[in-house]
């Protein structure tokens, strides 16, 4: 895994982790997801986007709990961390 993507992944994470982003249920939409992405990288195109937070969902830092909702594994930062070793 690109160093740089995990260090984005931990930008974004860090955002989406805050109380703005998340519904009553601690989930948060494609959308949160997509607006975080483009503010904080230089990632604009959806499908870009898509396939980073697929790649998400496989490390686990993220999990599908629709077609547009996503739920934050509570423990993304030691996942993250892991890889910075």
């Amino acid at each position: 895994m690109a160093r740089r993507n995990i260090e984005e992944y931990h930008r974004v994470l860090t955002i989406l982790d805050t109380e703005p982003y998340k519904n009553k249920d601690g989930n948060t939409t494609l959308n949160s997801i997509e607006t975080v992405f483009v503010a904080v990288t230089d990632k604009v195109r959806p499908d870009t986007i898509r396939v980073h937070i697929d790649r998400m969902c496989a490390l686990n830092l993220l999990s599908k709990k629709g077609e547009v909702t996503f739920t934050i594994n509570p423990d993304w930062r030691k996942i993250v961390n892991s890889f910075n070793m």
